[in-house]
């Protein structure tokens, strides 16, 4: 939102509203003196108003992003200590718009917000009439379902590989960081590692696979 009345027009508005009568009230009268120091408290109060609707949303909050972070719960366990302002900013949006669900399409969301791509590889036990005979990988848009006894001991139904594709980098960029970061952070999925086994379903284990480029 822009300031589209300022000083000049809180100025004017006051000179506008004097009593009636032989009296100077143009911008460089006495009476303009006397009015400036009120027209540009005003335009403070003005500046506040915008700035205050620029803090009520955690895309452009500044003054207020601290006071997000804890209404979020951030940072948590899994962030890193040597985060960026901008990786802290993405972290609270994620966290805010976060629509949760114990599916393998939001671990996919999850892990491309902290920016991570990854494919999960799930272990299904064969049955019938699940599968077709000769049957043992089935694939779709998040990964891949190995069918049959290839699991530790043919125990675990829905053990999951985690497959991390190339390393994150987060790279100094004008209106995403601030003043103090690093122009460049290597990440090496910890964070992943972290986040991932604190929102999976209670009777899935997770493995992780790091596949560098």
């Amino acid at each position: 939102m822009k300031l589209n009345f300022g000083f000049n027009d809180y100025l004017k508005r006051a000179l506008s509203l004097l009593p009636h009568g032989n009296m100077a009230r143009t911008e460089d009268s006495n009476w303009a003196k006397v009015l400036t120091p009120a027209a540009k408290e005003l335009e403070k109060v003005t500046l506040r108003v915008v700035g205050l609707l620029k803090e009520a949303d955690p895309r452009t909050t500044l003054e207020l992003f601290e006071e997000w972070e804890n209404f979020a719960g951030l940072p948590n366990p899994c962030s890193p200590s040597d985060s960026t302002f901008g990786e802290r900013r993405d972290a609270l949006i994620e966290k805010i718009k976060t629509n949760a669900s114990p599916s393998r399409a939001y671990f996919k969301q999850v892990a491309e917000e902290l920016g991570y791509d990854i494919d999960i590889y799930e272990f299904r036990t064969m049955g019938f009439g699940n599968w077709g005979f000769g049957a043992n990988d089935v694939s779709d848009a998040h990964g891949r379902y190995f069918i049959g006894p290839q699991t530790p001991d043919n125990k675990y139904q829905y053990y999951w590989l985690i497959y991390v594709y190339g390393t994150k980098f987060t790279r100094f960029a004008f209106g995403g960081s601030a003043f103090g970061d690093a122009l460049l952070y290597i990440r090496g999925g910890e964070e992943l590692e972290c986040a991932l086994p604190k929102i999976k379903p209670a009777d899935s284990h997770l493995s992780f696979v790091f596949i560098e480029d």
